[in-house]
């Protein structure tokens, strides 16, 4: 059930992404000089979102969100010296 939340929610978040940025829908271009707040918020929102299924997640696979996190973290110092 949290793997199929997850699927929705980051597939909506690409399609809402696509639709603000597609210039034949005219969204960015109608916000004019508040883009980058309206961009701002949105990434905001989403983060939150995104910590708040993280938090979901650690409740039920734990060691899973661990090792990931982890690996992650490994990857960033391996990559940037």
């Amino acid at each position: 059930m949290l793997i199929g939340t997850l699927f929705a929610a980051y597939g909506g978040f690409f399609m809402m992404l696509g639709a603000l940025i597609a210039p034949s829908l005219g969204i960015l271009f109608a916000l004019r000089f508040a883009s980058h707040a309206a961009l701002g918020v949105f990434f905001l929102a989403w983060t939150i979102f995104a910590a708040l299924l993280l938090l979901g997640v650690l409740r039920t696979r734990g060691t899973l969100v661990l090792w990931v996190t982890l690996s992650w973290f490994c990857d960033g110092c391996l990559t940037f010296p």
